[in-house]
Formats: C-alpha cells, sequence, structure tokens
C-alpha cells in the first residue's frame, strides 16, 4: 500500500552516519517528532529508504552503544515503517507502508551494527538530558512502593533486620518465580532450542530485575521497578511483554485480597502448584507472619491495598493443596510415563546421534519406572562457573498429574517442577537461595560444607 509520507515540515538535524552518501540522518517534524532515513539500497541511481518516528531515549541509546542499528530499527515502539525511491525527503514523497513484522531482512543491518564514531556535538545535551537522574525518574514512574510496619507499638516505626531481609528475600523469590513461569507459558511455543530459550530467558530476567529505586526509613519502604530503557537485544514481542510484567505481578499477586475466600477460591482453581508453591506461598507467608503489617501501592496510580488481616486460614488453604497435589489437573491431560530403554550402541557412537530406526534395532530391554536421575556438573555465579567433579544426582519422579518431583539432602525443601526444561533451573535455584541465606553467599563454604570437590 501506498500514501504520502504523512511528516510534515521535515528539518533535517544531523547526519549521524555516513560514507559517500547519508546513510542515516535525523530529521524533526512539525510536530517535534524524531525522525529517522536509512537508506537500504543503491542501485542504477535509484536510491531506496526506510523512514520511521523514532524515541529519542533509543537514539541516544544507539549513539551510546547501547543497542545496534538494526534494534533502533526493529525494535523502536511502532508498527510501521516506510520505504521510498528517493533520497530527498519532503510531505510529497509517495512511501510504501511495511508492517514492521515483515521488514525484508536484506533491508536490514546486521546484529553488530553499533554506532562507531564519536557522538556529534549536537548530541551532546541527550548526554545532561538522560543522565543518572533521568534514570531513576523512569525508574519510579509506576513503580510498586512495598512497605511494612510493626504491629507491636513499642517498636515505634522501626522493624528489624531481619524482618527486612525476609521480606525482601520472598518478595524477590515469589516475583522472579512469576516471571519465569508467565514467560514459559508465553514464548515456550516461539523458540525451537532450547539453548535460545535459555539465554532469552536469561535477558528477560535481567530486564525484568525488581530495581530498588528509592528507600524510606522508619517503617521500611521501598520502590521497586524494573529498567525501562536498555532493551536487552530482545524481540519487540518479548520486550513489550517485559514492559507489562510487574504490573501483571502486582496485579495477580500484590493486589489480592488473600483473606475473601471467594477470590482465594478462584485463585487456587487457576494456578498450578507449582505457582501456588513459588508464586504465591512465599507472599502469604510474608502476610500471615505476626510482626510486621505490609502495604503496597502503585506510583501514579489509585492502587493500594493494606494486609493487616489473619491469613491463617489462607496459608493452611494453600499448604492443603500443596500437600495434597490433586486439585490442579488440566482437564483430560494424556498422562505421561517414564521408559527405560536399555541399548546396545558402537562405543564411539552418542546417544543423540542415534536415528529412529536404530532405537528398536538396538534396544536390548525397555522398562516402565517412576524415577529418573538428574545430574547436575556445574554451578553458576554472578562471578562465573563451577564445575563440579563428580555430578550431583538427584532424582526426579513423575506425579500422577504429570509433574517433576524432586527430592535430595543437599536440597532445604523439596521441589515441583511443571516443565523437564525447567528441571535444571529449578535444582540450581534451590541451591542459589541456599548458599545466600545459609552461607551467606560464599559458594567455597557451601562446597565445603557438602564435602563437593569443584575444578
Amino acid at each position: 500500500m501506498k500514501i504520502l509520507l504523512p511528516y510534515n515540515n521535515l528539518t533535517l538535524f544531523s547526519v549521524i552516519d555516513e560514507l559517500d552518501l547519508p546513510l542515516l540522518s535525523h530529521y524533526i517534524d512539525g510536530d517535534k517528532n524524531h525522525i529517522l532515513k536509512y537508506v537500504v539500497s543503491v542501485d542504477d541511481g535509484i536510491i531506496q529508504c526506510l523512514i520511521w518516528r523514532a524515541k529519542e531515549i533509543n537514539i541516544y541509546n544507539y549513539l551510546n552503544n547501547k543497542i545496534t542499528l538494526r534494534e533502533l530499527i526493529i525494535e523502536d515502539d511502532k508498527e510501521f515503517l516506510y520505504l521510498f525511491n528517493s533520497f530527498s525527503l519532503n510531505h510529497e514523497n509517495e512511501v510504501e507502508v511495511i508492517p514492521l513484522k515483515n521488514i525484508p531482512t536484506d533491508y536490514l543491518p546486521d546484529g553488530n551494527s553499533y554506532y562507531g564514531f564519536s557522538i556529534p556535538v549536537k548530541y551532546e545535551y541527550l548526554l545532561d538530558k538522560y543522565n543518572s537522574g533521568f534514570y531513576i525518574a523512569s525508574l519510579n514512574d509506576r513503580g510498586v512502593v512495598l512497605r511494612i510496619a510493626p504491629k507491636d507499638k513499642k517498636y515505634g516505626h522501626t522493624v528489624s533486620l531481619e524482618n527486612v531481609a525476609e521480606f525482601t528475600t520472598r518478595i524477590s523469590n515469589s516475583y522472579y518465580s512469576y516471571v519465569e513461569q508467565e514467560f514459559f507459558k508465553q514464548f515456550k511455543n516461539n523458540i525451537d532450542d532450547v539453548k535460545s530459550f535459555e539465554k532469552t530467558k536469561r535477558k528477560v530476567l535481567n530486564k525484568t530485575a525488581p530495581r530498588v529505586c528509592d528507600v524510606e526509613f522508619g517503617s521500611f519502604e521501598i520502590t521497586i521497578s524494573y529498567d525501562k530503557i536498555n532493551t536487552e537485544s530482545l524481540e519487540r514481542d518479548i520486550l513489550e511483554w517485559t514492559n507489562k510484567i510487574m504490573d501483571a505481578y502486582a496485579d495477580n499477586v500484590l493486589y489480592v485480597d488473600y483473606s475473601n475466600e471467594k477470590i482465594v477460591s478462584k485463585l487456587l482453581q487457576r494456578v498450578s502448584p507449582l505457582e501456588l508453591k513459588n508464586i504465591y506461598e512465599p507472599f502469604i507467608n510474608t502476610i500471615a507472619q505476626k510482626e510486621y503489617i505490609v502495604d503496597v501501592r502503585t506510583i501514579g496510580t489509585d492502587k493500594s491495598i493494606i494486609f493487616n488481616k489473619d491469613y491463617k486460614k489462607t496459608k493452611k488453604e494453600f499448604r492443603k493443596i500443596l500437600l495434597e497435589n490433586t486439585e490442579f489437573k488440566v482437564d483430560e491431560i494424556s498422562k505421561k510415563k517414564l521408559v527405560h530403554l536399555i541399548l546396545e550402541i558402537d562405543e564411539k557412537k552418542e546417544v543423540k546421534q542415534l536415528k529412529k530406526s536404530e532405537f528398536s534395532k538396538d534396544l536390548i530391554i525397555s522398562y516402565e519406572t517412576k524415577t529418573f536421575d538428574f545430574t547436575i556438573d556445574e554451578i553458576e555465579r554472578k562471578e562465573g562457573k563451577y564445575f563440579i567433579d563428580k555430578p550431583l544426582y538427584f532424582e526426579v519422579e513423575i506425579t500422577d498429574d504429570n509433574y517433576y518431583y524432586i527430592e535430595h539432602p543437599l536440597l532445604e525443601e523439596s521441589l515441583l517442577v511443571e516443565d523437564k526444561l525447567l528441571i535444571k533451573d529449578e535444582i540450581n535455584r534451590s541451591i542459589q537461595k541456599i548458599i545466600e541465606r545459609k552461607y551467606g553467599g560464599d559458594i567455597l563454604k557451601f562446597f565445603e560444607a557438602n564435602e563437593i570437590k569443584y575444578r
């Protein structure tokens, strides 16, 4: 579809990148919008250009090598770009409308297309505008305020350091579990390759990590938000999803009246045991304790709630469901079973290299089982990976409702995992919690205490 260029009174602000001709040019239109023009091809004197409206913050991020030119084109908040066959740019240009998702790949720069020059003088104002103060202000926009205050008035408005640590740890664990579960539900069918899925998930967790952007003392109050500026090189649909996930967590976990039996009953009907255990139980344990009151509000909205009632009944109901673990079967889901296969194969061959026909040809025996061993040979920390000399074996049992149940002396509590792809993550997450809580983050003490040798 062709239309007239929808931007008027265009004025060239700067040529950002040029070779023999300006490759990337920055215009300002009559409404003070930032319009970018990128030359995609030059053939027999015909110049094809992409043009789109960009956010100023994205231009800043590109000039500061936080995003690539490719990301500047495809990850901006827009649905369409325009293609035209001319070098001069004005309102009389007839342009072709191209949906963002349909841009030909040969029109796009590669994934390493970072800005390779010094920042033009004209853009120095952006350095002042988007400094750390701007970053903090962007975090505070619709930040979630969490506050705890003592129930016992003899402590005035103060809470103990132990209360603060317990509160922030439980909220953090609940939130990260929510993000992981929702990401898996939303994108498990979009990313086929397991390594790509895990890599993207790590980017998502980094992008959506709750950042403390304000603190008040007396009673303890923090404002948490997520990084709205850095893109983490995520695809547009995933990036849009990350920008909504904290609000979704607040609506579905924090702003729930857990004293209302009808609301709790509906909640228990729609969430899985895994979600109940990892997302909701940490929060119900937080509001059901005896020492402090919890209240929550979102900046810039009228959303707020105070948790100052008796939540013992709800907590007891949660535990009952988790112990029974039979209430949340998906309607008519096909039951899974585990089968051990014993094959005789050439010692030089790996199992993953076998063709389907070879399985039946080389099969010696097969039998059903309820458990299998899952091995961990590395533990990943922020400072790097620790490789274990002898793998740790975790016995995994498949339950009647297709969950993976894990118990191990090393773990302080049993695990209930929804999908086999998440088993390693859940075991690692549990180990990380133990390292942080029991050994103060010192992984070497953890290894020593459990007689684990590493290299």
